[in-house]
């Protein structure tokens, strides 16, 4: 993969799975067997699978309804 395909990826799961009203389904950006680290969350260290993702992105939304991000070029630079 090169870095261009990494970073339309990391875009989709940042804006279309973890922003609140995204609409992209999580199992179209992580596989099954998906692993996130969540080193900064008080109780969880790993995330580990799809479910469990889902209900821990749920958590996410939740917790900040009108979470989101910005996708301009002039606000945010993505670099490899």
């Amino acid at each position: 993969m090169d870095s261009q395909a990494a970073k339309t990826i990391a875009r989709r799961a940042l804006e279309g799975v973890w922003t609140a009203g995204g609409g992209v389904p999580a199992e179209d950006v992580y596989t099954s067997d998906v692993v996130s680290h969540q080193r900064s969350h008080p109780t969880v260290d790993d995330v580990h699978g799809i479910n469990v993702l889902k209900s821990f992105v749920a958590e996410f939304h939740a917790g900040f309804p009108t979470s989101s991000t910005q996708s301009s070029s002039s606000s945010r630079k993505v670099t490899s």
